[in-house]
């Protein structure tokens, strides 16, 4: 067998076992790059918190940070009070994977960071993602979110190494809290 048909039969062995084993929506992950999917998921989150559409953003959430999170529809509301304006460009900084695949099960964790200029300000967003876990579906959805206005990041700075202009990405404060978590920074020891 030659080596093209045997790599098209793994294709479609695995597309197989990931219609099988997950929902079909799931298949976007096959077809499209990281960060297209991350762009994706990023606008999802945007545009629920720019209609301050509770339902639609609690949907994206995992069901077990719901479940461990009880206060997170107030998180909701305050998220809608401190995000502002309407978005006009976004860029994705980061996108970042923890994949394993161990005895036929497979998860995918992704963390996504964001710069999302609105009409009246700069934010910046880090999500931890799992986009896919055959072992525990309702894992599957965002764990932690984080947001940060551009100006009150203290690693937001620009640094000029060499004629190259760069700007650290946010990570929130490190501890991948569960939930929506506003304005906190990773602090140096």
């Amino acid at each position: 067998m030659n080596k093209n048909k045997f790599f098209s039969k793994i294709k479609i062995t695995l597309l197989l076992q990931l219609m099988l084993l997950s929902s079909c929506s799931k298949l976007k992950y096959m077809f499209k790059s990281d960060k297209e999917v991350a762009s994706d998921e990023i606008q999802e989150v945007i545009t629920s918190i720019e209609n301050k559409d509770k339902e639609k953003l609690s949907s994206l959430f995992s069901v077990n940070t719901v479940k461990a999170v009880p206060e997170l529809d107030s998180q909701m509301d305050s998220l809608f009070d401190y995000y502002k304006g309407n978005k006009e460009d976004f860029t994705i900084t980061l996108v970042m994977e923890d994949a394993s695949e161990k005895n036929g099960d497979y998860y995918n964790l992704v963390s996504i960071a964001s710069d999302v200029t609105t009409s009246v300000d700069v934010f910046r967003l880090y999500i931890l993602w799992g986009q896919i876990d055959t072992r525990n579906l309702d894992d599957e959805g965002i764990h932690s979110m984080y947001i940060i206005r551009f100006d009150d990041d203290p690693n937001s700075h620009y640094v000029e190494t060499n004629g190259k202009v760069t700007c650290y990405t946010y990570w929130g404060d490190g501890n991948d809290t569960l939930g929506i978590n506003i304005g906190k920074v990773y602090e140096k020891y």
